[in-house]
């Protein structure tokens, strides 16, 4: 699939297509931030497992299917205990918000950024298991307590952070990590105007209700609170 930047590029302006390479997998990520991962995967196999990527760069495109498939119910939107939800009783915004828990409104996610990725091990999930992406998975005792008690460890030095820890009304995404230098300028020049004006040129019957909703939480889903408090620190 080609590097598809519009609109992401009236929202992210510093966004820049010579910034990301091509992998062998079809994704796109931040040259920066592959030669980052490199030493971060490398470190996990010396540790006994491998580290692999289940999502990296996202264009506007994907993350809107993401969202209207949940909107949909074709999709499943998870409560905060991460079980499946009943949405049809739910008024839009009441949905939208459910959905923001774990799936970020197109234009308002770090995927689109090329500097996070959803990592997690092959070579630790059980075979027949399917990879759900939850916390449960990441918990002590569950078969990625080892992954996740070495990002824990490693990110740090390795230039990374996990940007949604779990506070206000965003869910715990232990297997989300981002790169913080790079996705924190760029997340940083998020532009609040063009991305409501996006909105309403590729969802106008929805916009009023995304836009409340993104007003409200686009610094906690772009990750600015928790990384100005790492910067604080």
């Amino acid at each position: 699939m080609p590097l598809t930047l519009d609109p992401l590029d009236r929202i992210f302006p510093a966004l820049c297509a010579g910034d990301f390479m091509a992998l062998p997998e079809g994704r796109y990520m931040n040259v920066r931030v592959f030669h980052a991962f490199e030493k971060l995967r490398a470190r996990a196999l010396q540790a006994g497992f491998s580290l692999d990527v289940a999502s990296a760069f996202r264009d506007f495109s994907s993350q809107s299917r993401i969202l209207l498939a949940k909107l949909d119910g074709i999709r499943p939107v998870l409560n905060e205990r991460e079980e499946p939800m009943e949405t049809g009783s739910l008024t839009l915004e009441e949905k939208v918000a459910a959905i923001g828990r774990f799936s970020a409104l197109p234009g308002l996610s770090r995927h689109h950024l090329g500097t996070d990725l959803d990592v997690f091990s092959l070579s630790l999930l059980p075979q027949g298991q399917k990879l759900q992406l939850t916390a449960a998975e990441y918990a002590e005792g569950a078969y990625f307590a080892p992954l996740n008690a070495f990002l824990e460890e490693e990110l740090s030095a390795h230039g990374f952070y996990r940007p949604y820890d779990g506070t206000g009304a965003l869910g715990f995404e232990p297997w989300h990590i981002s790169f913080k230098t790079e996705g924190g300028r760029l997340s940083e020049g998020f532009k609040l105007k063009a991305w409501e004006n996006v909105i309403r040129e590729r969802f106008p019957a929805i916009a009023a209700a995304l836009i409340a909703y993104g007003r409200k939480h686009y610094r906690a889903s772009l990750g600015l609170e928790t990384c100005n408090l790492l910067s604080q620190s």
